[in-house]
């Protein structure tokens, strides 16, 4: 019986940690994602003020 409750505590726990490590790395690449997007949008607005620069 207390090798049971143990070992059901042991596999929520496991349970726990895999859903908090995944929510970890679900947020880590949201926010790479973000972040990427972001710095080929400042890019993307660099290269388009050089070329108004030439242009005018």
């Amino acid at each position: 019986m207390l090798r049971n409750c143990t070992s059901f505590k042991r596999s929520q726990i496991d349970a726990t940690l895999d859903i908090v490590s995944k929510t970890i790395l679900h947020v880590i690449t949201y926010k790479r994602t973000v972040a990427c997007s972001f710095i080929q949008s400042l890019r993307f607005d660099r290269t388009t003020t050089k070329e108004r620069r030439k242009e005018g």
